[in-house]
């Protein structure tokens, strides 16, 4: 049984290994956290594949400390360590299953995940993302993914013949296009020379110590050497975003950080990152986190 600390975080038990969350008798187990309770870090014996559909929270593992928002997926293999700082609303469905128990197809679709990925310029927010192996679904997969894991849930609640064959076809097409995306991912980036991509993480680095400032992209590609449709398709191949995508998704993780760490209100960290119209600010919010601002404020 799994219990929570004193400061609300929970704990788990068995030597630092939480517990499989059974919900029928399949290997599979599909829930929803939407609770504004912290995980500490623990392991299990299981595979954890997570998706992000409203909220933030931080994910912590592999010695870093990511911001993750709606559309983020990332699987944990079996006895590594990670855990959650929730200390805003999120929603985060988790599926939880044990390979080694699949049929033999879904086992061998196990091993075609490719855990690994390209390297970032170490003090980017990209490195640490790539690092924890977190990729980013656009709008589209998003809701695709999301589809698979409602329909996994629908099936233990129905508890109807044919559930466990549902299940692990959901499953196995979710990692299907898992390991796509992370083969397309290191595909694209893998086309480029190491001179290009530091080029890129240059970039990066410039925008997230500019974020108040409206970068000219024009100017930056020129800078490169580029023209800008060029800039784009590198940019976007290489992080996953647009340079437009990136710079938003920056901003309004920082303007939590105002709003959480030094008790700005949502005008206040809205100006704080750039964004001089309030109500663009709370509307553009709420379309990439799902949630309005003042629901993150402390």
């Amino acid at each position: 049984m799994n219990m929570q600390d004193k400061n609300g975080w929970m704990v788990p038990s068995h030597n630092g290994y939480l517990e499989f969350p059974a919900q029928d008798d399949t290997p599979i187990a599909v829930t929803v956290w939407n609770h504004i309770i912290s995980v500490k870090p623990h392991r299990h014996k299981f595979h954890e594949f997570a998706l992000i559909t409203k909220g933030y929270c931080i994910h912590i593992y592999k010695e870093v400390s990511v911001p993750l928002i709606p559309g983020d997926v990332f699987l944990i293999e079996p006895d590594e360590e990670h855990g959650y700082e929730i200390q805003a609303p999120v929603e985060l469905i988790n599926c939880q299953f044990y390979p080694r128990k699949l049929q033999k197809e879904y086992r061998k679709q196990m091993r075609r995940v490719d855990n690994g990925g390209e390297t970032y310029g170490s003090d980017s927010r990209q490195s640490q993302l790539n690092r924890q192996g977190i990729i980013h679904l656009d709008v589209k997969e998003q809701k695709e993914v999301e589809f698979l894991l409602r329909m996994m849930m629908e099936e233990q609640e129905n508890h109807q013949g044919g559930m466990a064959d549902i299940k692990m076809a959901c499953l196995q097409t979710i990692l299907i296009k898992f390991g796509r995306n992370r083969r397309r991912k290191a595909q694209q980036t893998g086309q480029y020379k190491e001179s290009k991509k530091e080029k890129i993480y240059e970039i990066l680095a410039f925008i997230e110590k500019n974020l108040a400032e409206e970068p000219d992209f024009h100017r930056i590609a020129g800078k490169a050497g580029w023209s800008v449709g060029h800039f784009r398709t590198v940019f976007k191949d290489v992080t996953g975003l647009t340079p437009t995508e990136y710079l938003n998704r920056l901003r309004i993780l920082k303007s939590l950080e105002y709003m959480q760490k030094e008790g700005l209100n949502v005008s206040e960290a809205a100006e704080r990152v750039g964004y001089l119209d309030p109500a663009y600010y709370s509307r553009l919010f709420k379309k990439i986190m799902g949630y309005p601002p003042r629901y993150f404020r402390r």
